[in-house]
């Protein structure tokens, strides 16, 4: 049995009171037989800019804050009947 190489997509993201660069994944990706990638995608970037590098042993070890988090989303607000249309 082949195992696909694998990449993580990754971001530059920068503080800006440090100023210093950290790197959030984004995704996955695949390499294909006609040696095409696929990227599968959790989030788009807001700079535009993604980074491809090899999936490493550390990649494979399920541990937690093994992911970058930059920020948390709000929950959306919940509307009662009686708001009426959001519109």
């Amino acid at each position: 049995m082949s195992t696909k190489k694998m990449f993580k997509v990754l971001t530059p993201v920068v503080n800006e009171k440090t100023g210093k660069t950290h790197w959030m994944r984004l995704g996955i990706g695949f390499l294909n037989n006609d040696s095409s990638i696929n990227c599968h995608l959790d989030t788009l970037p807001l700079n535009g800019k993604i980074q491809l590098r090899d999936w490493d042993e550390e990649d494979r070890r399920e541990t937690p804050g093994n992911r970058t988090t930059s920020y948390v989303v709000p929950p959306e607000p919940t509307l009662t009947a009686s708001d009426g249309p959001p519109f």
